[in-house]
């Protein structure tokens, strides 16, 4: 089988199949809901995908532990003005994230107080 040597690319060039203004017509198949709804047509398999959550979230929260910052100050000292994380934050920005995440908390803060407040309340997570 003969193998091809991959070009080199410029710095900040997406591959082909990451480049939906590449792809002719469009996204087909099983993909095309995922990238229709704007979402991510990568596959990760899903025990990487959790392994990789679960190991950024520890680290995260050791650094908070260890340092005595706010998750705000450590994302800001660590985040590179243009960089990749600072395009993602752009995007939750944009899209209200912080509201929506502020309006969930607010729901289930909101919740659990009617839920202890009932007095056939057993102290249990009942309706979590």
């Amino acid at each position: 089988m003969a193998t091809q040597k991959a070009r080199k690319r410029p710095s900040g060039e997406l591959r082909p199949e990451y480049d939906f203004s590449q792809l002719q017509g469009g996204v087909r198949g099983k993909y095309y809901q995922r990238a229709r709804a704007g979402g991510s047509i990568v596959l990760l398999d899903p025990e990487l995908s959790k392994t990789l959550a679960t190991g950024a979230l520890a680290s995260a929260a050791a650094l908070v532990a260890e340092t005595g910052e706010t998750p705000l100050a450590l994302r800001a000292e660590i985040t590179s003005p243009g960089g990749t994380t600072a395009a993602g934050l752009e995007i939750l920005d944009d899209s209200n994230f912080p509201r929506i995440v502020r309006g969930a908390v607010r729901a289930a803060r909101n919740r659990s107080a009617e839920l202890s407040a009932r007095p056939e309340s057993t102290g249990t997570n009942a309706g979590a």
